[in-house]
């Protein structure tokens, strides 16, 4: 990093997918791929430990389970992790579109939090106001659909 001139870096979890889609493919069994993804980011800690504040690994959620990514949404905060990494194609994890209400307990905790979140495409923060979700498909009157997340 010092030849290339970089103070610091941003690692995401490529490697198991942003969403975690790799432990889906690789076992039916919910408990098993949680446990790979806590097992993960415990192992992006210790490099983000090591690294003496130089690398910043985000964490990867278990986007299969919207309960369990909020549960370890706050493990990977508490635990010293900068930040989340999340899939702009929830359908894929089965879970509805980020516009449902149901993401809404999820995306009340990232606003203000201090951590530096990778929103997916489609989640803006509009001249430093409150973060909207913006809709898949225009309106009737090509504006984009804008939906705010409530705090």
């Amino acid at each position: 990093m010092d030849a290339a001139g970089v103070g610091a870096q941003l690692v995401y979890p490529n490697v198991i997918g942003f969403g975690g889609q790799q432990m889906m493919a690789a076992t039916e069994d919910a408990d098993l791929r949680l446990w790979h993804v806590q097992a993960y980011n415990d192992a992006v800690l210790d490099l983000q430990k090591e690294s003496h504040g130089r690398i910043f690994p985000q964490a990867a959620l278990p986007l299969w389970d919207l309960d369990a990514s909020l549960q370890e949404l706050h493990r990977a905060r508490k635990n010293g992790l900068t930040g989340v990494v999340m899939s702009n194609a929830p359908a894929h994890f089965g879970q509805p579109p980020l516009t449902h209400p149901d993401w809404e307990p999820f995306f009340a905790h990232l606003p203000g939090s201090g951590a530096a979140d990778q929103l997916p495409r489609g989640v803006r923060q509009l001249g430093g106001g409150p973060l909207q979700l913006v809709g898949p498909e225009p309106r009737a009157d090509g504006h984009e659909r804008r939906l705010p997340i409530r705090r």
